[in-house]
């Protein structure tokens, strides 16, 4: 494995981060973020920022969703589809006193300008939180992963858009026992998910029957090691990354799949960092191959959105 990581570089301090890295088709990068330094303790919303230079510098941030006294807007979900970027925003009343209806925010002209939607309609029950990538399915619909509470039981579950974002129905339950999940789609109706859990480590589930049903195929990491991620190169090979929260290897790792998730290469190391809070990696393939991926760390002195460039 010929792996080349570059030192790792700092984007912005004071943030908790938790982002959410895109690519549109002429190279510019877009990059959502928590903007407040703390786990839901302080109000927070969701900022944004643009890169033109493979993300070496970033512009001005703007504040994209505006939250409610009382509240912070965190958990996120964005996809691209030419022009056009939506984004599925939840949050929590301070302390994580109680989940906050999501909102859909939905720009037509690559993040400059947003609709909000103040409920995102189709969903029961309301409070669903959608994390990692939203998706085009080969019929154009857009699909993401959002875990629910049902009755003190957590469940990951497939949702779909027919109508670009506006409105959204569940297809399937992915897994339960579970949270943050991020999907793929490989084509032809199949999709693989990495599945966070808190005792189990990151799952794999697979479906090939567009997402009406899932299926278990192995565990990827062990216990405190977080909070998958995936994306495609353009040869078609997968990176799954994920922070690692377990003493002595603070960081972020990744794995290579080269046939569809069927096989994992051994996860190798893309950054360590000081503090087990950590993670949350989001990666883009660059126009000249090159691999991104923004995250977040603990410092002595707050938290920091870092990038690491990488080539394998």
């Amino acid at each position: 494995m010929n792996l080349k990581v570059q030192p790792s570089q700092l984007i912005c301090s004071d943030v908790c981060a938790w982002p959410n890295l895109k690519k549109f088709d002429n190279g510019e990068l877009m990059l959502l973020f928590h903007n407040e330094a703390s786990h839901v303790v302080n109000e927070g919303e969701l900022d944004l920022l643009f890169s033109t230079d493979n993300g070496r510098s970033w512009g001005q941030r703007q504040t994209v969703f505006h939250h409610q006294p009382g509240t912070c807007r965190t958990n996120h979900a964005a996809g691209i589809s030419g022009d056009r970027v939506v984004m599925l925003c939840s949050g929590w009343k301070l302390f994580r006193e109680r989940l906050l209806i999501p909102a859909s925010m939905i720009s037509c002209d690559r993040g400059k300008t947003w609709e909000s939607y103040a409920e995102t309609p189709g969903l029961s029950p309301l409070t669903w939180v959608a994390f990692g990538n939203i998706v085009q399915a080969d019929n154009g619909d857009l699909c993401v992963a959002a875990y629910l509470n049902l009755n003190g039981l957590v469940e990951s579950c497939f949702i779909r858009s027919c109508d670009q974002g506006v409105s959204w129905k569940t297809i399937a339950r992915i897994a339960d026992r579970c949270n943050e999940t991020d999907i793929a789609h490989l084509g032809g109706g199949h999709w693989i998910a990495v599945v966070r859990t808190e005792d189990r480590g990151i799952l794999q589930y697979d479906s090939v029957d567009d997402g009406r049903s899932w299926h278990f195929i192995r565990q990827l990491t062990r216990p405190r090691q977080v909070t998958g991620n995936l994306c495609r190169f353009s040869d078609s090979r997968l990176i799954f990354s994920f922070g690692d929260r377990t003493e002595g290897n603070f960081g972020v790792r990744a794995m290579i799949s080269e046939n569809n998730g069927k096989s994992w290469s051994d996860a190798f190391e893309l950054v360590k960092t000081q503090s087990g809070d950590c993670g949350y990696p989001s990666s883009v393939q660059l126009n000249n191959g090159e691999i991104l991926t923004a995250y977040y760390t603990k410092t002595d002195e707050s938290y920091e959105l870092r990038s690491v460039r990488w080539q394998i």
